[in-house]
């Protein structure tokens, strides 16, 4: 039997459009003879439709798409269709796989295992499958899993193993309809799991995964087919639609090996793809981004450039007194590497009227970081404005490390509709910044070696505020996306002090990243809707 895996990119929410391509892509498919087509989770809706699950309009729409489909596949008699959807029946809404065949339903699988964690939320919306069968296509036994079901590592969680249904079942391939989103070295995960499935059950399995973006979320695709013995038959690529066909009973022409994009390859490609897709889905197309002469805007703004075009990306520099005549140098050489729109606006003008007329109200009281927060907001008002006249989007610059410390004004440095690197720690940045740099040098020379600085005073810099960040980020990847208390970090050989200090910091800052612009998610816990914390709180464990 002839299969093929279609890697799609949908649109949440855009039946039609996601209706169109599904079309294509099957006709393209059963024209070359293909017996299965197989796409993925929700690729009709997109992946998560969050609330829309709550409008009786959008049910409703979906499964008039749905019969499009069954009156589309009569046109192919000899080929049939599987794909994920929200589906209504009896009252329920499920998360499930139809398998559609010369215009009839011959099969639906509904999710068993639903996540309820980090930024799943899927107990919200559906009911969970109470049943699980096979269906018999082609001379072949096949049995369908949706993401979480095949999620053996989480089975602590549900009642129900899935994969074990298929031990005794002679079935002869498995199917995976997936939206696992990116996460830093997932995608290798997600395929040793599944190959320990197939040598397992003994048989072939065939994981679809979405790609593309959606907010805040990230799919890699990753797509695959993995032999009984682990080999690879088929690998789809990363980051981008894709479509393979392959016989399942021919030998494959691949070295039956998986191959993963090295770690920093692939979070920056995600990143690139997030702000693409972003950008595009939300009806725009050019971003506004504040160029300070440091690592983080510069590797944003190159991020950018590489996901919309130097034509779609502005650069603005907004220095005020404070502001190194080297920063506006480094600033306007990555903007010239880049080939970008860049202008100079000083705030120097703003930041002296603003202290004059606040004069009367502070009095005689010593400056401190209120002036320093005052530079930020007039850099954010700037921007904002900019963006607001050219129907452009600010993208936000600050990294994790700062999220993670408070380390950033609210509605200053803080403000835009993106942020690009709020999932990525400071030491990862310089990371990208290299491979960024690889095969010739776009962030200047200067931005990567010079002290981080905010430049909000003379001679400010991070480390007067902050931990050397080698020591900070592990300090708050444990405590942040491992969950390590404070005990068992300070066991990893990190000063007490520090640890203690670092944690305390985290917690009093909830209430501005509960402010911040949505966050593109690469890591197993980012700042955003998958951690929730109470911002009126008071520890006292």
């Amino acid at each position: 039997m002839k299969i093929a895996l279609v890697q799609m990119n949908p649109v949440i929410a855009d039946l039609q459009s996601n209706f169109e391509r599904m079309k294509h892509h099957f006709e393209t498919c059963a024209l070359e003879d293909v017996s299965l087509v197989i796409f993925s989770e929700c690729v009709l809706t997109g992946y998560p439709p969050q609330d829309l699950l709550s409008r009786h309009d959008f049910i409703d729409s979906i499964h008039h798409y749905i019969n499009k489909i069954k009156l589309m596949t009569k046109s192919f008699p000899d080929s049939a269709i599987c794909f994920g959807t929200p589906f209504f029946e009896f009252g329920t809404l499920f998360n499930a796989a139809c398998v559609i065949h010369n215009g009839d339903l011959i099969f639906k699988q509904d999710k068993i295992n639903l996540p309820n964690y980090d930024i799943f939320d899927e107990k919200r919306y559906f009911s969970s499958g109470t049943k699980q069968d096979i269906f018999c296509f082609k001379g072949y036994r096949i049995g369908i899993t949706i993401c979480e079901d095949a999620w053996k590592k989480d089975y602590h969680l549900y009642n129900h193993n899935p994969i074990d249904f298929f031990c005794d079942k002679n079935i002869d391939l498995i199917l995976n309809l997936s939206a696992s989103p990116f996460e830093v070295s997932k995608d290798v995960i997600r395929f040793d799991l599944f190959a320990n499935h197939a040598k397992t059950l003994d048989v072939p399995v065939v994981v679809v995964n979405q790609v593309g973006a959606n907010d805040h979320l990230i799919f890699d695709g990753n797509s695959f087919v993995v032999s009984p013995f682990g080999d690879v038959l088929c690998q789809l690529s990363s980051f981008s639609e894709d479509v393979s066909s392959l016989s399942l009973d021919k030998s494959p022409s691949l070295d039956g090996m998986y191959h993963a994009l090295p770690l920093t390859a692939s979070i920056h490609d995600a990143l690139v793809l997030g702000i693409r897709d972003y950008v595009a889905k939300t009806g725009f197309k050019n971003v506004v981004i504040g160029l300070s002469g440091g690592i983080d805007s510069a590797v944003t703004c190159a991020l950018a450039v590489k996901a919309l075009g130097s034509e779609n990306v502005k650069g603005f520099s907004l220095p005020s007194q404070f502001s190194s005549e080297g920063s506006l140098i480094d600033a306007k050489s990555l903007a010239d590497n880049l080939n970008i729109e860049y202008s100079v606006i000083s705030i120097e003008a703003i930041y002296n009227q603003c202290l004059l007329d606040l004069a009367p109200i502070f009095h005689d009281l010593e400056p401190n970081v209120t002036e320093e927060n005052i530079q930020a907001r007039s850099r954010g008002i700037l921007l904002m404005a900019i963006a607001n006249k050219f129907n452009a989007l600010v993208l936000a610059t600050g990294n994790k490390s700062e999220l993670a410390m408070g380390y950033c004004t609210l509605y200053g440095d803080m403000c835009g509709a993106l942020s690009v690197l709020g999932d990525v720690s400071k030491t990862r940045v310089y990371e990208l910044a290299r491979l960024i740099n690889q095969d010739s040098i776009i962030i200047p020379e200067n931005s990567l070696l010079k002290p981080p600085s905010a430049e909000l005073r003379p001679n400010q810099k991070d480390s007067d505020s902050l931990p050397a960040y080698d020591q900070l980020d592990p300090i708050i990847n444990f405590y942040i996306e491992d969950g390590l208390d404070a005990s068992s970090i300070i066991e990893q050989g990190y000063d007490q002090e520090m640890v203690m200090s670092v944690i305390k910091t985290i917690r009093i800052n909830e209430y501005k990243r509960s402010q911040a612009p949505i966050t593109l998610k690469i890591t197993s816990q980012a700042f955003g809707n998958g951690r929730r914390f109470p911002i009126a709180m008071n520890l006292s464990y």
